[in-house]
This record gives structure tokens, C-alpha cells and sequence, in this order.
């Protein structure tokens, strides 16, 4: 159940309880019963926020061992506990499979912490390196993980380790400043894992923001990358993202949708005063998940090019749960019959066909990107000290010279934003040229592998007419063997 259904059956429970407020035993009875209920919802919630219940949830599916499939399943348990594979049940199609395979993965679990060091972040930056600290401190020597933080631009603070020294050292020395390249800071955490682990690796985002992804004056679009560029190098490579959003300033609808496109989780916060709590519950969570491998033979080997559904339910000590999940079927060409060959009364009929092999097309892979070009910070510079005394004759004649300091500082920082606007401005239209470059590149290796795949093609069809050509077929009179 979402949480506003939640807040809305316990408001109504407590607006029953108050008109059934009196003396009279049967006013007293129906209180005794809503109160009893709404303890119960109170405990449901709890449970629920908590993250106490078991769930399973099926990361992926492959076949390419076809008719082998394997399967990845992520579980949580209140506990920690392995299962075994009687606390599994599969289907594929609705077919019951009842030989199955399960292990434990040991693969190794990367965590990229992606913070919003934003301006709007200076009232609660104190809270956020007090939870977060405590978070890496708790899933330390467990988990890799680095921290990447982002404002108007991004930062890769710290590289994927398990030692927590280095990500603590990096969380304490965050300043807020400037926008939220919101887009730009997810995307470039999803290369930063797909860079350091492999395919099979379990890898998740945990993101805080208090924003949407705009310019420090409030423009909407800030960022080079967009949604869309998010969602597909996310899905792609495997990342889960679990969203924080901190206050009523987020992006709701794109966290919700992230969320769900990489089978993570969206956690509202309302705020600061909840962070800790949070991350508590994160890292529980986390520190609980076990990867399976579940690997079977499907009872459909076929090779049709169809989809095929996989269920896959869990149980653990009466609590149950499903995950879903599918993969395509791989397609085969059709071949010729084997060759036959046959005695018919009163001769010998003789069939071959010639059997070639089909040529396969190459994979061109992917086209090498250029990088682009990192944000350059402009060196700070420092406001000049106001004049003090504790004369105050003397404090009455420095207010004008206050006066002027406090106007030149404030004309020194407009100049620096100023100027590092324009820096940014820059370094922003030339990655767009890159971006530009980097599709150019990608469309022409499509087009180079489209003609490749023609030729591939041409060449499997002259395969083909070769063997209609080879085939053979005669008939040989034979003497009756009567006649003897």
C-alpha cells in the first residue's frame, strides 16, 4: 500500500475513534476496537518503512547458453540467511520447472554514493555528512564503494574501495555551490560503475537531492545529458538507483521513473531531521540483499525467436513473494533435410543434399568515444576585511569605509560568478560539440555495420543457391530379384 493510502485509513480511523468519544459502554467498546486497530495499521507501517518484510526481485535473465537459462534474483531477508532451493519455485510460461539449479553469487557489490553538493544544500550540508558518514561507516570493509558529488559540475571524489578513510575524508570536505546538474551527475556515476566492475557485479546508485536539474538562477535543463540518456545507460548496464529526495523542491516524477526503469526504490524525505534514519535503513537493507543464480533447462527448446515469461517465487518462514522477469528465444535459420537414401521395388533411389555452413556477421563493437572536456574552477579569491575598533568615535567614522569594502567584495563576487559562468558556458558548448562528434562516430559504425550485415547476407544467399545447385537425386534401375 503507498503511504498516502497509509495516512489516509489512519486518518479515518481517528476520525471514527473521536465520534465514538463517551461514557456509554458501547461507545467505550467501539473506541477499544478502532484503538486496537489502529495500533495494528501503526505497526504495519513501521514494518513496512522499515524494510522488514522478505522480497525477491528477478535483476536479469540470459539465454545465451540457450537452452540453458540462467537467471539472477536479488533477496532480502530480516535476517541473514542463505537459502536453498526448496525455497524456490520457477515457471516459465506457466510451465512448472521442477529441476533447477541455485548458488549464491560471490560477486563483489559496488555502491557509487552520489550527493547533491547544490547552493540550496548549505542549510542541511551538516546533516547530510552526519548520515552519510555513518552510512559508509557501517557498510565499510563489506561493500565498494566511492563518492561522487555534484552541483554545477561533477566531481568523482573518491575511486571504489572498501576502506571507508578516503569517502569519509571526501564527505567532510564538501562546500554547497552553484546549480544542480542533476542528469549530468547520475549518467556520469553509471560510467563511473560500468568502468570499475563487470557485467555480472551488483551495482547501485544511492542519490540524495533536494532539486530539480537547473542553473544556479533557477533555468530548467542545466545539464548536457537527459533523461532519456539516463534511463538507457542505467538499464543497460545493470545499475539500480535508489532515490532520496529531501524536501518538497525534487523532481518527483523523474526520481519515481528512475526508480522503477532499474528496479530501485524512491524514498521521499521531508526532512533533514531524517537522513540518519534513511540511511539506517539503507545500509540494513543492503548488508541483507543476497544475489542468487538460479540456472534450468527450458522444457521449450525451440529456437522460434519468441519471448518467454519467467516467474520465480520465493519463501522464507511463511512469508512469500514473486519475481518476474523474460528473455527472447534465439532464432535459427531453416536448413535442409538430411541426406536420405531409399530402396524402392525394382530400383535404387539415391538423395544428398550438400550441407554448407552459414557465415556469421562480424561485431564491429562500439565506437570509441572522446571524453569530455572536465569542469575548471576558477581560483577563489578572497573578500577584503572590514575595518573594527572599539573606539566608538572611531567606529562612527569607519562606516562609510565599511561601506565601500562591503561594495567592493560584493562587485569582486559578481565578477568571479561572473566569469566562472562564462568558463562554464564554454566548457558546456564544447562538450555539446563532443557529444555531437561522439554520435557522428556511432552513426557511421551503424551504417558500416549495416553494410557489413548486407554482405553477410549476399554472401549466405549464393551459400544458398550453391547447395540447391549441389543437390543430387537419381534413380538406378535395379534387375528384379524374381527373375532369379
Amino acid at each position: 500500500m503507498k503511504n498516502h493510502s497509509w495516512k489516509s485509513l489512519i486518518s479515518l480511523v481517528l476520525a471514527i475513534f473521536k465520534l465514538t468519544d463517551g461514557t456509554n459502554g458501547e461507545n467505550m467498546k467501539l473506541q477499544n476496537y478502532f484503538l486496537c486497530l489502529l495500533c495494528f495499521l501503526l505497526a504495519t507501517v513501521v514494518s513496512a518503512v522499515a524494510g522488514a518484510g522478505f522480497s525477491s526481485t528477478i535483476e536479469g535473465v540470459n539465454a545465451s547458453d540457450f537452452p540453458v537459462i540462467r537467471s539472477s534474483l536479488r533477496v532480502f531477508t530480516p535476517e541473514p540467511i542463505q537459502l536453498t532451493s526448496d525455497a524456490f519455485k520457477l515457471s516459465e510460461d506457466s510451465t512448472e520447472i521442477s529441476t533447477f539449479s541455485v548458488e549464491m553469487s560471490g560477486k563483489s557489490h559496488y555502491v557509487a554514493l552520489l550527493l547533491d553538493r547544490s547552493s540550496s544544500m548549505e542549510p542541511v550540508i551538516g546533516k547530510v555528512r552526519e548520515s552519510a558518514s555513518a552510512f559508509v561507516r557501517s557498510i565499510s570493509q563489506k561493500l565498494q564503494v566511492s563518492l561522487i558529488t555534484f552541483a554545477s559540475d561533477i566531481d568523482v571524489v573518491t575511486d571504489f574501495s572498501a576502506e571507508p578513510d578516503p569517502v569519509l575524508n571526501g564527505i567532510s570536505k564538501m562546500r554547497p555551490w552553484g546549480g544542480t546538474a542533476l542528469y549530468d551527475g547520475l549518467f556520469y556515476a553509471c560510467e563511473h560503475l560500468k568502468k570499475f566492475s563487470q557485467r555480472d557485479d551488483q551495482k547501485t546508485i544511492i542519490i540524495l537531492t533536494d532539486g530539480k536539474d537547473e542553473s544556479p538562477q533557477g533555468t530548467p535543463g542545466f545539464s548536457i545529458k537527459k533523461p532519456e540518456d539516463v534511463f538507457d545507460v542505467a538499464v543497460r548496464n545493470r545499475i539500480r538507483v535508489i532515490c532520496a529526495g529531501l524536501g518538497s523542491g525534487i523532481d518527483v516524477a523523474f526520481l519515481k521513473r528512475l526508480a522503477q526503469e532499474t528496479r530501485g526504490a524512491y524514498l521521499p524525505i521531508p526532512s533533514a531531521e531524517e537522513l540518519q534514519k534513511l540511511f539506517q535503513q539503507i545500509s540494513r537493507r543492503m548488508l541483507l540483499e543476497r544475489l542468487y543464480r538460479i540456472t534450468y533447462t527450458t522444457p521449450k527448446s525451440e529456437r522460434d525467436g519468441t519471448r518467454r515469461n519467467l516467474q520465480i517465487a520465493s519463501e522464507l518462514k511463511g512469508e512469500k513473494d514473486q519475481g518476474s522477469g523474460f528473455y527472447i528465444a534465439p532464432s535459427m535459420l531453416p536448413s535442409d533435410p538430411l541426406p536420405e537414401k531409399g530402396i524402392q521395388s525394382g530400383s535404387m533411389r539415391i538423395q544428398h543434399s550438400l550441407s554448407l555452413d552459414r557465415l556469421q556477421s562480424p561485431d564491429l563493437g562500439d565506437a570509441a568515444k572522446v571524453e569530455h572536456v572536465d569542469r575548471v574552477l576558477l581560483a577563489s579569491y578572497t573578500d577584503i576585511a572590514t575595518l573594527t575598533t572599539d573606539d566608538p568615535i572611531t567606529r562612527e567614522g569607519m562606516t562609510e569605509g565599511n561601506k565601500a569594502i562591503e561594495e567592493a567584495n560584493r562587485q569582486n563576487r559578481e565578477l568571479y560568478e561572473k566569469n566562472q559562468r562564462d568558463v562554464d558556458q564554454r566548457i558546456n558548448e564544447t562538450n555539446k560539440q563532443l557529444d555531437e562528434i561522439n554520435t557522428q562516430m556511432e552513426e557511421q559504425l551503424k551504417e558500416n555495420q549495416n553494410e557489413v550485415d548486407e554482405q553477410i547476407r549476399d554472401a549466405n544467399q549464393s551459400i544458398e543457391e550453391a547447395e540447391e545447385a549441389g543437390k543430387l537425386d537419381i534413380e538406378i534401375p535395379m534387375p528384379d530379384s524374381s527373375d532369379d
